[in-house]
């Protein structure tokens, strides 16, 4: 009976202990200062889901985004190349940016999901969006367009930070980058199915840097996509795959002297790049984008796609993180004079392949984070107010309408607004001597146009 006694008399003691224990736990919890991320997120609303995304106000009666915003959220996370916004000059990768929030926002709440009935044919232009990563208050001065030396550990913090032994075989500075390319005629060649129903390979071959994307052939396919390769835009998926040096057994092209830049992804991977590169082929450079660029690019696309949806036009599917196509065309307009874009946006033909190539990682229908229709109207505009040159296969002649206009390289060459020729000299470059001379040799008209005068008719000089 003792032994009992004093058997329940423990019991009930430590019973009081672990009371008192979780009592005072419970206390520090309540009392202590909220933590900077508490701080971060108070007052803001987390949306689940589409579904079941709050309506409630936003702090300060500002609008609450809406279907549009919390799609964008959701299905940037489900993809392979989904990033996280960029931060605003002197932040670092991991800080939040609400800009495309604000865009949304913009809309009074409706995003780009519902859009109300087209009233013309005419789409908007892109007045009043930040074209550029320079303009506007996320801008960042051109030298950020990459991760050298000179800003790693501004920019680089977190999962983003790279090994030790990687930063030594970074670029000193941005001007080390510039020196090693001719950014004056730039073009950008996708992998749509469209591009072998012209024959754009001359043409491209002939400007100063040809950036390609992901694992796009050349071998095989020199007569509607060219041959020249300056550098290779690589997103998350096929970093990882050139990284960990599977592109060997998966017969990845990687040219000579060829420039990877790689984009969209963590320190760990780039370094992997770096290192494999190194090793296997020491004739190949590495760059890493900064976030920021994809950041801006989102934005705008976001942007525009919102105004698209106020005018009629939409609504597209597919999320708003943006392709690697999009993201290389975006940041070239801030280096290069003037920019070509082959391959990338649709086209109204039936049964085109998604792709140009088959094996290789090729797909029958592209990813879901990326609204392709949106994207191609982006370009689109980029294109009839002479931002860009675009270069889409054509079953009829190019004639402008409206308040657009066709290039000042196509008004020179009237010829090639008609879609035969169109189809196969589009975006020529002039100011390539050799490409100069050849082009005179199949273009009567293009024996009229003095090599002197091509930086005026190319890039407005």
């Amino acid at each position: 009976m003792r032994r009992s006694k004093r058997t329940k008399t423990k019991s009930k003691g430590l019973s009081r202990f672990f009371f008192l224990l979780l009592c005072t736990l419970a206390a520090v919890v309540l009392l202590a200062p909220p933590t900077p991320m508490e701080k971060r997120m108070h007052g803001h609303v987390i949306y689940i889901s589409q579904k079941h995304a709050s309506r409630e106000g936003a702090p300060g009666g500002a609008a609450t985004p809406g279907p549009g915003a919390s799609a964008q959220s959701g299905e940037a996370k489900a993809g392979q190349d989904a990033e996280p916004d960029a931060p605003q000059e002197g932040g670092s990768e991991e800080d939040e940016d609400e800009g495309i929030e604000e865009e949304v926002r913009v809309s009074g709440g409706g995003g780009y999901k519902k859009c109300p009935r087209a009233t013309s044919i005419m789409k908007p232009t892109l007045g009043g969006l930040n074209l550029d990563f320079t303009q506007g208050k996320h801008g960042f001065n051109v030298t950020n367009t990459f991760i050298h030396k000179g800003n790693y550990e501004q920019l680089l913090h977190g999962d983003y930070t790279l090994h030790r032994h990687t930063v030594p075989e970074l670029p000193d500075s941005f001007e080390e980058i510039s020196r090693n390319y001719k950014f004056n005629s730039c073009a950008v060649v996708g992998s749509s199915g469209y591009m072998k129903l012209a024959q754009f390979g001359q043409a491209i071959d002939t400007h100063d840097v040809v950036v390609r994307l992901n694992q796009s052939p050349v071998k095989a396919f020199a007569r509607w996509v060219g041959t020249k390769t300056t550098m290779r835009v690589l997103n998350s998926l096929w970093s990882s795959h050139y990284g960990s040096g599977r592109y060997e057994n998966m017969a990845l092209p990687l040219e000579q002297n060829v420039t990877i830049v790689v984009s969209r992804t963590k320190g760990h991977t780039f370094d992997k790049v770096v290192d494999t590169m190194k090793k296997r082929r020491p004739d190949v450079r590495v760059l890493q984008l900064s976030s920021r660029v994809v950041s801006a690019a989102r934005r705008l696309l976001v942007g525009y796609r919102v105004k698209l949806c106020q005018n009629g036009f939409g609504p597209y599917s597919g999320g708003s993180t943006p392709s690697s196509g999009f993201v290389a065309v975006y940041f070239l307009r801030s280096l290069c004079k003037r920019v070509t874009v082959y391959g990338l946006g649709t086209v109204n033909i039936p049964d085109v392949p998604y792709h140009y190539f088959a094996g290789v990682g090729s797909r029958k229908k592209g990813n879901t984070v990326h609204s392709w229709d949106s994207e191609s109207a982006t370009i689109d505009a980029f294109a009839w107010e002479d931002k860009v040159e675009q270069c889409k296969y054509r079953t009829r002649d190019l004639v402008p309408h409206g308040d657009q206009k066709v290039s000042g390289l196509r008004t020179k060459l009237q010829i090639l607004q008609q879609h035969k020729y169109n189809n196969r000299f589009c975006g020529w470059n002039l100011c390539n001597r050799r490409g100069h001379h050849k082009l005179g040799q199949m273009l009567p008209d293009a024996k009229n146009i003095k090599f002197e005068t091509c930086r005026r008719i190319m890039y407005n000089e």
